[in-house]
């Protein structure tokens, strides 16, 4: 029994079925010296191995699949997969929300071929054993990286496939060309695919607009007499080093199909904790706050934390952005108040302080400014890492790891 059922399960594959109200049911096996070439399990799945060209295919209302040697061609009655370039492949749609095709509204597309190691060889004269253990002995060389990729090329066509919209994301998760269905979808060989992700329409961006009220570490003008000279936060050597450029970018890569509106400004009273009244209203529906470095009042609920509380109400309250408080770079002794005030008003607290520690991370360690104040900020690695922090609060936005 159990060598009929590995001969089965190694060449056609085993559906064994546990049923909690009976008996485990396991498929029928052949009669000694038949040899059958296809197999239907359940009401969608079907093996073949017809002419020695195996193939298994699933095909429900809401899922489309076949693998093995396909050939040129993958057909259903409302899918169409041509000019497929491998002999072997993977093509499968997927409904992701549990809906027939014409009414889903999350499909994912998967093509797929096989990959193998640079400089892999076989030698099936080698193989002595059965199954797995005599494909194992088979490798000669096992290679190494980098690997090679047989990259499913073909064009996908269907009724239901017109005018909606398409995502080609690749191996990071990254979204590389997207665009609105025609007449068909074509996928080639040297696109870095991973799936394609199908809507009816664009997904929703999950931010259209980002204000940033922050200090020079925001944002801070050339100033000849400090020998400073960019226009972005001190001290990164160029605008796409600071943390507002690293952290929007971020942003940008999380949500491709709607690139957000970038707004910098500053408080006109830092050192009083005050002066944000000219932002509002806004419409943006993701405010950063990244204040406190300058504040020069006493470190107290009532002169403290009791304005930045009220500048947190303001901003929510002007069409209810999501908002997160950065903590001070160097002023440690604020950061309690900061924190507090977040809590109290349903933001969230981007801990930074303890950057500053690593003289790494401080401009003065890479050279590049000779001013003891433009050096105390944080330099390109400072800023990367802030960036790096903020985005582990942020990231949770767009669900993402």
């Amino acid at each position: 029994m159990r060598e009929a059922l590995r001969r089965i399960g190694w060449r056609r594959g085993v559906r064994v079925t546990y049923d909690l109200e009976g008996p485990t049911k396991r498929p029928p096996l052949p009669a000694p010296g038949e040899s059958p070439t296809r197999l239907k399990t359940g009401e969608h799945i079907t093996f073949d191995w017809t002419d020695r060209r195996g193939t298994v295919r699933i095909d429900a209302p809401t899922v489309k699949a076949q693998v093995g040697f396909n050939g040129s061609e993958v057909t259903f009655d409302d899918l169409q997969v041509t000019g497929i370039n491998r002999d072997f492949s993977y093509i499968a749609m997927v409904a992701r929300d549990g809906k027939p095709f014409e009414q889903s509204g999350d499909l994912v597309l998967t093509m797929v071929s096989r990959s193998t190691n640079t400089d892999t060889r076989i030698d099936p004269e080698k193989m002595k054993a059965k199954w797995s253990v005599g494909l194992a002995e088979a490798v000669v060389k096992g290679g190494g990286p980098p690997v090679v990729v047989d990259r499913v090329a073909g064009t996908v066509t269907a009724d239901w496939l017109r005018g909606r919209w398409y995502q080609k994301i690749d191996f990071a998760r990254n979204c590389y060309e997207q665009g609105r269905i025609e007449e068909a979808l074509t996928i080639t060989s040297d696109e870095p695919l991973f799936c394609v992700r199908i809507t009816p329409e664009p997904p929703e961006p999950v931010v259209r607009k980002i204000l940033i009220i922050g200090n020079s570490l925001t944002r801070h003008g050339p100033s000849e007499a400090i020998g400073w000279p960019y226009h972005c936060g001190m001290a990164a050597t160029s605008e796409d080093k600071d943390y507002v450029h690293l952290t929007y970018q971020r942003i940008c890569d999380a949500q491709p199909q709607f690139k957000p509106e970038l707004q910098l400004t500053g408080p006109t009273k830092e050192a009083q904790m005050r002066g944000f009244e000219h932002v509002l209203p806004t419409d943006a529906d993701l405010v950063i706050i990244q204040v406190g470095d300058n504040y020069r009042g006493a470190a107290n609920v009532e002169e403290m934390q009791k304005p930045y509380e009220e500048m947190i109400a303001a901003f929510k309250k002007s069409g209810n952005p999501r908002v997160f408080c950065v903590s001070t770079w160097g002023n440690g002794a604020l950061n309690k108040f900061i924190k507090a005030a977040a809590e109290s008003q349903g933001a969230v607290y981007v801990d930074i302080s303890h950057l500053i520690g690593d003289a790494k991370n401080r401009a003065v360690s890479e050279g590049h400014f000779t001013h003891s104040g433009v050096n105390w900020h944080p330099g390109n690695r400072g800023m990367a890492a802030i960036s790096e922090v903020l985005w582990r609060h942020l990231k949770v936005l767009w669900k993402v790891d």
